[in-house]
């Protein structure tokens, strides 16, 4: 406030009239030759218009006979609006309204209310808010000036910056007014509160880093960091070594100096020191504020923790170089082939069959073409979607490869043709080798099955018209038996033990040649009736049965076979007074079966050999039939035959035949 406003402002009665005329007159000379000095000072010429109404009532108009024009041109002047008005009590001393004694041009366009004057604000705005009442009451009252703002919401819904002070002597009630709409300032300030309050949200609720930076980025204002950089609430010019990784701070330095050359948006990723003092990595964005020339008067930015997002890349780049260096290492030729038969990739494999990739396509190194040939069906899984698979032969013939062709998306979202090709050149030569083998083989099976065929008409004569010419011969044998005595009843007897041989040997090719030819027809059987129905046929011989299991076997009718030749052999090759034992016992879901006899025994080395003589043609005339047959029978019903000594390891004191059978 200046100092003739103070003096204006003085109370009244203070000031001599010589010193308000000569305030009078200068305010005149301003408003003529300084109108915007006028609109500045208004506030203080009006509180003049207090002391001009108190010096006229106490000097008359005559001591002043222009100061009612001079004040109304003033008045009318000045932007603001100004009024005097009366303020209205009720009989309890309540400031219940006002009338308007006096109004400038301004009130109007101020207040929107054109006829105020002489008029009650409760006629004119019913409604009006009762603070105003209550403001203007107390300062008639106390005679105290207030400077206040306020809103008027049934006015206009304007807001008012008011200076309010009294107007005339003690007891008038009268009260002037200086007052300018500053709506559209608080409607601004409204707007700019909310606009911080919105910002201060944003900063709280998000997750980001906040920083303020000067123009030329030498000093960090304000930094909020999430806890996940320091914070930074005070101007700092040492924040790149505190925040930014030292071998990023030349690289880091180079996109800010750019992003000042161009007052454009910085943004970069790179690392920086977090609060644990670990690196960590930020995508950083910052954008100029200009002032109206376009200066940069500040950098406001952001920045997003992406050193989770880095960690992951570094694990997809790592995984990514593993898996080029996997492929890179396969057998199998492997590449990538653009729609126009580009090579986009290739692995080893490939480069060391066909080359160095440079350019060509695949035609030039495959097929040794200028172009390619309709019938190639390299992008085929293009037009279909699906994969194929096809045959390549180089043009030499001296490499064949199994060709797999994929539809393949790029990272970029282009179409590409995924080829692997597997060399079979050696596994087609081998086929055609097999082939030839093949071939050979179907031959000598034909050749087999016509001897085989031959061999069984051989056979079917052995066992029907030798089978009935030995039995005619053995019963002339007996005849002769009654006729002949000494070395010819001694001759007679071999000869019929050689007709039993040869009876014997024929049944036992018979059963032989019934196994190769019929598919087993396995079911349960009584293992204990089969021993017992053996054993019946001994009736000479001394068989002891140790029946303790009597368990059902998988087998057929063949089985008594087994239990035939293992006692029969006994009883035969154990000498005189031979014992034979049969024992039956239950071991894990399997039956062991063990025939021992009394006899001489038999060497180890010879152990093996027994069941193979028939093979090894170490034998006599029928020698090991028996014993081959009892191995390919037990064999069929899955089981496994071997022999031992009765005594372990005291050969000489008899044999034992252990084999066992699949229990049921």
């Amino acid at each position: 406030m200046s100092q003739e406003t103070k003096e204006l402002s003085a109370p009244v009665g203070q000031i001599e009239a010589a010193e308000v005329e000569r305030l009078v007159r200068e305010r005149t000379r301003e408003i003529r030759n300084e109108n915007e000095a006028l609109r500045r000072e208004n506030a203080e010429l009006l509180r003049a218009k207090g002391m001009l109404g108190t010096f006229e009532a106490q000097m008359g108009e005559a001591a002043f006979p222009d100061g009612e024009a001079m004040y109304r041109a003033l008045l009318d002047s000045i932007d603001e609006g100004f009024c005097i008005v009366e303020v209205i009590f009720d009989a309890g001393g309540k400031p219940v309204d006002y009338r308007f004694l006096e109004t400038n041009r301004a009130f109007v366009k101020q207040t929107g209310m054109p006829s105020a004057l002489g008029k009650r604000m409760r006629e004119l705005v019913p409604d009006h808010e009762e603070h105003w009442f209550e403001i203007y009451g107390a300062i008639a009252e106390t005679g105290e000036p207030r400077s206040f703002t306020q809103a008027a919401r049934l006015l206009m819904g304007a807001w008012y910056d008011v200076y309010a002070f009294p107007s005339g002597g003690p007891g008038s009630n009268r009260v002037a007014i200086l007052f300018t709409d500053i709506t559209h300032r608080k409607r601004a300030e409204e707007a700019l509160r909310l606009s911080e309050e919105r910002f201060r949200a944003f900063v709280t609720a998000s997750s980001e880093v906040i920083y303020c930076m000067s123009p030329d980025w030498r000093e960090m204002h304000y930094l909020e960091g999430k806890e996940f950089i320091p914070d930074t609430d005070a101007p700092d010019s040492a924040w790149p070594d505190v925040y930014i990784y030292p071998s990023d701070q030349p690289h880091v330095q180079a996109a800010i100096n750019e992003a000042i050359r161009t007052r454009s948006t910085f943004e970069l990723e790179h690392r920086v020191m977090r609060v644990d003092g670990t690196p960590g990595w930020v995508h950083s964005r910052a954008v100029p504020m200009l002032d109206a020339d376009g200066e940069i008067v500040e950098w406001f930015g952001a920045a997003s923790d992406i050193t989770e997002r880095k960690h992951i890349e570094e694990i997809i780049a790592s995984e990514r170089q593993r898996f080029l260096a996997m492929v890179d290492s396969l057998p199998i030729i492997v590449c990538l082939l653009t729609p126009d038969r580009q090579i986009a990739f290739a692995n080893h494999a490939f480069r060391e069959r066909f080359g160095e990739l440079d350019g060509r396509r695949c035609y030039e190194y495959c097929c040794d073409l200028t172009e390619s040939c309709s019938s190639c069906e390299s992008l085929l899984p293009l037009r279909t979607g699906r994969p194929n698979r096809r045959e390549f032969r180089s043009p030499g013939g001296d490499m064949i490869l199994d060709v797999y062709d994929f539809p393949f998306t790029d990272i970029d979202g282009s179409s590409l043709i995924l080829e692997a090709g597997i060399d079979i050149t050696e596994r087609k030569q081998a086929e055609e080798v097999l082939a030839r083998h093949a071939e050979d083989l179907i031959r000598l099976q034909r050749d087999l099955e016509a001897a085989n065929r031959e061999a069984n008409l051989y056979l079917d004569i052995l066992t029907h018209d030798m089978g009935n010419t030995e039995n005619v011969s053995n019963l002339y044998a007996e005849l002769l038996a009654d006729m002949l005595e000494g070395k010819a009843a001694q001759y007679l007897e071999r000869l019929r033990q050689s007709i039993g041989k040869s009876i014997e040997i024929l049944g036992t090719v018979s059963t032989i040649r019934r196994i190769h030819q019929a598919s087993p027809e396995l079911k349960p059987m009584d293992l204990d009736a089969t021993i017992r129905g053996v054993i019946r046929d001994y009736p000479m011989s001394t068989i002891h049965y140790d029946s303790g299991a009597r368990p059902r076997v998988r087998a057929d009718d063949l089985l008594s076979v087994i239990f035939n030749n293992l006692i029969g052999n006994a009883v035969k090759h154990g000498g005189l007074g031979v014992e034979v034992t049969v024992r039956v016992e239950e071991q894990d879901g399997e039956v062991l079966v063990r025939i021992e006899d009394t006899g001489p025994g038999v060497p180890d080395d010879a152990k093996y050999e027994i069941f193979h003589q028939y093979e090894m043609k170490k034998r006599g005339v029928g020698e090991g039939l028996g014993l081959y047959l009892v191995q390919i029978l037990v064999e069929r019903y899955g089981g496994r035959i071997w022999m031992e000594d009765r005594v372990p390891s005291r050969g000489g004191e008899g044999a034992a035949f252990v084999f066992t059978l699949e229990r049921m």
